[in-house]
């Protein structure tokens, strides 16, 4: 098993990042290189077999569907927005 990042792009819409079935997310970010927000997730790099998870990353201030769980928070431009990612168990 190893870690790997699944970046996706930043948009107010859930979106569904996709990663080897059985693997462990771990937590939610930013990467600071791209600036695009990612899921680091333990992997077994030979399973073919794929899982999707859907993501919503949002705004303090904004509302969140009571069925997505809270994952992690972050920041970008220099810490002047601050992010809430959350995720469909």
């Amino acid at each position: 098993m190893r870690v790997h990042k699944f970046a996706f792009d930043l948009t107010l819409e859930p979106v569904e990042v996709c990663y080897p079935a059985g693997g462990q997310i771990l937590t939610g970010g930013v990467d600071e290189y791209s600036g695009k927000p990612c899921l680091w997730i333990l992997v077994d790099a030979e399973e073919k077999e794929m899982d999707g998870i859907n993501v919503i990353v949002a705004p303090t201030g904004t509302e969140v569907p009571d069925e997505y769980n809270y994952l992690a928070t972050f920041k970008t431009n220099n810490a002047m927005l601050v992010w809430h990612m959350f995720i469909l168990d």
